[in-house]
């Protein structure tokens, strides 16, 4: 594998932003937050464990006590985003009834106020799964035969990169769906709407009912960690469609070993700098491939100062080899203290530095070197 492969590899079409999101997705992520739902069991992974909750709060005939205040919200919400091809009157929802997989509908917003008959649709992808054939317009022309007027069709994926899948649907089908079809994805960090955003949040702020705030509000935040969870294999799909086109692939295999031999490059590196210093350090190895070492003497007391590297950057530890590196340098100027936060434990100093850094590690361990000889 040469230069020109590497250069190749690298720039291939989106690597940059598709690394740049699988990171932000991993950044953003939060599984160790307490929540309900978690400890309960696992049924947060299923469709109608989903459904079972937006419908519930959606229905003004539900225990919540909040009557129709959700659903109206809901209906708001539709109406503030996707007013460009739909407008429901909440006066034919005056009346409404919310059911749970009616026909095989998910969740079913219907109302026959004011002689006439209202639905919404709703359905619900939040588990990812596949779209049936026809799935959404077999629903669509069940309720017309019924009578009703379809306002809306609702699809909630977890994730915003999900659609329908429209292959096995005909022209009259799109006809028909396309100018009621709305995509509401589940959270989206980056993208409005969404159901947390402006549906659940909106909910809590319209309830005094605390046990209504803290559903709502531990729902979020496990539809956000489902969602981050999603996001990350959703990056890595858009990482591998990119690669299997690539037309050398077993340039992909080379260059991952050779990112795996990285830190042991990065500890090399320090090494061949501090090669000529034995005069200073009377000590400058490797303890393991990615491991840098350097151990000097400042009265009487045995320093360390050891260097990991990785693909994260480089991690810096200090310590005292024969005593209490707090007790030493608690003799030292204040600045020093101040400087190399030695005094935060009594035994080790811990310092990170990033990828790109390796100047800013020598320049620290330099500095500190110079302060400790004092």
């Amino acid at each position: 594998m040469d230069k020109s492969e590497i250069i190749d590899f690298i720039h291939i079409p989106l690597l940059q932003q598709i690394c740049e999101a699988y990171l932000n997705t991993k950044s953003s992520q939060n599984s160790n937050k307490l929540n309900v739902f978690t400890i309960a069991s696992d049924l947060y992974y299923r469709e109608n464990f989903h459904s079972d909750i937006i419908s519930a709060f959606l229905d003004p005939s539900y225990n919540h006590n909040m009557g129709p205040t959700c659903l109206y919200a809901f209906i708001e919400m539709l109406n503030n985003f996707f007013g460009n091809k739909i407008c429901i009157n909440k006066k034919d929802y005056r009346e409404a009834s919310v059911k749970r997989e009616s026909n095989r509908i998910d969740i079913l917003i219907q109302s026959e106020s004011n002689k006439a008959k209202h639905c919404i649709i709703i359905e619900n992808k939040m588990n990812n799964a596949v779209d049936m054939k026809r799935q959404i317009p077999r629903y669509f022309d069940l309720m017309v035969k019924q009578g009703f007027i379809v306002d809306a069709i609702v699809y909630i994926p977890l994730e915003d990169s999900k659609t329908p899948n429209q292959s096995s649907w005909t022209k009259t089908d799109k006809t028909n769906v396309n100018p009621r079809l709305v995509i509401l994805p589940a959270y989206s960090e980056v993208n409005s709407p969404n159901l947390v955003e402006d549906w659940i949040q909106k909910c809590i702020l319209l309830t005094k009912n605390i046990d209504c705030i803290s559903i709502f509000s531990q729902y979020a935040e496990l539809i956000k960690k489902l969602n981050h969870d999603i996001m990350g294999s959703v990056m890595l799909e858009k990482l591998y469609n990119e690669l299997i086109q690539f037309e050398k692939p077993q340039s992909v295999q080379t260059l991952s070993e050779m990112l795996g031999k990285i830190p042991e490059h990065m500890a090399n590196r320090l090494l061949n700098h501090y090669k000529n210093r034995i005069g200073d350090f009377y000590n400058i190895w490797k303890y393991k491939s990615n491991y840098f070492v350097l151990d000097f003497t400042t009265e009487n007391h045995n320093i360390a100062i050891d260097v990991i590297a990785s693909l994260k950057g480089y991690h810096i530890s200090v310590f005292c080899r024969n005593g209490n590196i707090k007790e030493l340098v608690e003799r030292k100027p204040i600045k020093m203290l101040d400087k190399f936060n030695l005094k935060d434990d009594d035994r080790y100093h811990n310092e990170d530095f990033g990828f790109q850094d390796e100047q800013k590690v020598i320049d620290w361990i330099e500095d500190f070197y110079k302060e400790m000889k004092k």
